[in-house]
């Protein structure tokens, strides 16, 4: 505690060292699958020195480090003189889906961080705080997925051109500056060909829809033909059912029996002595068999 206690009386922030944290954020939530799964909270730690770089906890370890700084330094506490008001741990939550759990967790931990960052000196050298915030050799094999609250808006810039790659390498790149869009211009990018270049491919097309539509008309007449044909054939067999069914009809009721010998309605089987009606089946047989 003896240095701890001379940086506390000359409060003077140059003497700490550079690889203590200054700031912390968090920029993602990773799941992690093990006999359990869970989601540890990435968090982009700077230090004094400047450097940056990323650290995976969970959030029993914010809860483990919390209640050793209550132990220690809370106002209650009897086993270090210097107490302090500490920011405000968010409480654990037993029921609900995890990652939305760990999704709500991050601006309370992003406070509790911030405010444990801004204690006094004292607090910062203490060593636990200094574990959490280190970067382990498990935290340096990790590769971060997506780091979605971290990463700003990407946007285009101008790649340097020849003429201005030697006058200063250095220099930040400009950005590029939408541009508005000419009388010339075409919706999918560049400029429109002039007319003349486009009148052979139009004649082209008129010639090709001409003969698609000469063809469709070709095909639409055919079809009528034969739509009219089968319309024909149609009507005549009609015709032909009903003056079929009209001699049934007559002949149904004409009487039964020999025909008289001077009959002669139909000549085919009146001679023979069939009844009209049977002479008519036989004379119906022998056209349809012909």
């Amino acid at each position: 505690m003896a240095v701890a206690q001379q940086l506390r009386a000359e409060s003077d922030f140059e003497q700490l060292p550079d690889d203590v944290a200054i700031s912390a954020n968090i920029a993602d939530i990773e799941e992690k699958r093990g006999f359990a799964s869970y989601f540890v909270f990435v968090i982009e730690v700077k230090t004094k020195g400047g450097s940056k770089y990323l650290i995976y906890r969970r959030y029993r370890q914010f809860h483990a480090l919390q209640s050793k700084l209550e132990e220690r330094y809370g106002p209650e506490s009897k086993i270090s003189p210097f107490t302090c008001k500490l920011p405000i741990l968010p409480a654990k939550v037993y029921v609900g889906v995890k990652q939305d759990i760990a999704e709500t967790r991050i601006p309370a931990l992003n406070a509790y961080m911030k405010g444990l960052l801004s204690l006094p000196i004292w607090v910062l050298m203490d060593e636990d705080v200094r574990i959490f915030f280190y970067q382990s050799p498990y935290d340096s094999e990790q590769v971060p997925q997506a780091l979605r609250r971290l990463r700003p808006r990407t946007r285009k810039v101008k790649s340097e051109s020849p003429q201005s790659a030697g006058s200063d390498r250095m220099e930040a790149p400009l950005a590029e500056v939408p541009r508005r869009p000419g009388p010339d211009a075409s919706p999918l990018g560049g400029s429109l060909a002039p007319p003349s270049a486009l009148e052979p491919l139009l004649l082209d097309v008129r010639l090709g829809w001409g003969w698609v539509l000469q063809g469709r008309r070709a095909t639409a007449s055919a079809l009528d033909t034969e739509e009219a044909q089968e319309g024909d054939v149609m009507g005549t067999r009609r015709q032909t059912r009903l003056s079929l069914h009209r001699s049934f009809s007559k002949l149904s009721q004409a009487p039964s029996g020999p025909a008289p010998v001077g009959e002669r309605s139909l000549r085919d089987g009146s001679d023979k002595g069939l009844s009209p009606k049977c002479a008519f089946q036989n004379q119906v047989r022998q056209e349809y068999s012909c």
